[in-house]
């Protein structure tokens, strides 16, 4: 005679209570998610900016050999006079030079 009495209030005591288990689940799966990327956004783009500051620290090194090299090739006569009428003297220089 009680039983659906008691079916029905496990019924009414159990379904509120996994209700509110499963939306505690789903806030937190939301909450991890959400704050996992925008930590990975700001860790990578943290990164990428100092990626960018050591590959610009690289290419003011290399733009200055560059032009180190070419004041010192400036001031050799050979190479001027190579570019100016070309000597064979000169040439071997350059050839010996770029094998370097």
């Amino acid at each position: 005679m009680f039983n659906w009495i008691t079916k029905s209030l496990a019924r009414t005591i159990l379904i509120p209570v996994i209700a509110s288990i499963v939306l505690g689940v789903v806030c937190f799966v939301y909450y991890v998610n959400t704050s996992s990327y925008e930590m990975s956004v700001t860790s990578e783009g943290r990164a990428a900016g100092n990626l960018t500051r050591i590959i610009a620290s690289a290419l003011d090194l290399f733009i200055e050999d560059t032009v180190a090299s070419a004041n010192v090739a400036a001031g050799d006569p050979d190479v001027i006079e190579t570019l100016t009428a070309g000597s064979n003297a000169a040439q071997g220089l350059c050839v010996n030079f770029l094998k370097q």
